[in-house]
């Protein structure tokens, strides 16, 4: 399954691959101009959780900083922001794909953040567990929009013998 933007320079996809009790277990990527992040997907996030923490980031936004409008067009420190300590920008939490699994980052390590300026959001993001940061603009309201689009109720998507 997939979810993209109309500029297709953000979306999400997903495939079910085992059903547990009540929990689904699969893989997930974002797509970010392009690139599959992570880049290697284990089988085993918990797709439910992932989807629920995505949305809840824009239910709840926590700016552990503070928020006095918007980040505008201003150099981000990039130290300040693994702390914390960087104003009007929130993190979007990743659950599971933030996660560092032993010490390589190919299936996880995946932080993402954002801020706004103006008609354009800043979506700050690193796939190394926060040692280097990327980012891209979009129109405003991109990734909200993507996010609050995933599915509730998840679905198996394959079917395995």
């Amino acid at each position: 399954m997939i979810v993209i933007d109309k500029t297709s320079k953000f979306g999400i996809t997903w495939e079910v691959i085992e059903k547990v009790d009540d929990f689904f277990y699969g893989s997930i990527n974002f797509i970010i101009d392009g690139e599959l992040i992570p880049t290697s997907c284990p089988f085993n996030y918990t797709i439910g959780t992932v989807f629920w923490n995505l949305k809840n980031s824009f239910k709840e936004k926590e700016y552990p900083r503070g928020s006095k409008g918007d980040l505008g067009n201003r150099l981000i420190d990039y130290n300040k922001l693994d702390l914390g300590e960087e104003l009007n920008i929130f993190q979007i939490e990743t659950t599971e794909m933030g996660e560092k699994f032993g010490n390589d980052c190919k299936y996880g390590c995946t932080h993402l953040w954002l801020g706004y300026d103006d008609l354009e959001e800043r979506l700050i993001y690193s796939t190394d567990f926060n040692d280097t940061f990327r980012e891209i603009r979009l129109p405003r309201d991109t990734v909200e929009k993507v996010i609050m689009s995933l599915p509730t109720k998840i679905q198996r998507t394959t079917k395995h013998p």
